[in-house]
């Protein structure tokens, strides 16, 4: 999922990302982001994804692109590199 996000009324974004790398003196407004979730349907995952942003003091702004991982290795709609890097996301095992 490709989705443009922003930091939940009342909350500032810079505070909410990890900013040791970047200026700090510059007021970022949002960021876009590609979110690999393993749901059952596409509308589990879009019931789920805007949860998980909410605990961390996200919301989204906009959707982009939603999209079957499955399905764009089946129909080779995707790169080599795109799935090593899914399928190393998927074995560190971030969640939150």
């Amino acid at each position: 999922m490709l989705v443009h996000i922003k930091a939940k009324k009342g909350l500032s974004f810079k505070d909410l990302i990890d900013t040791k790398d970047i200026p700090v003196n510059k007021n970022y407004l949002g960021s876009w982001a590609n979110i690999i979730i393993k749901a059952k349907t596409i509308d589990e995952a879009l019931t789920v994804v805007p949860r998980g942003l909410k605990e961390k003091g996200f919301e989204i702004k906009f959707i982009d692109k939603v999209e079957n991982f499955n399905s764009l290795v089946k129909y080779k709609e995707t790169t080599s590199d795109f799935i090593k890097e899914a399928n190393w996301l998927l074995k560190i095992g971030f969640r939150d």
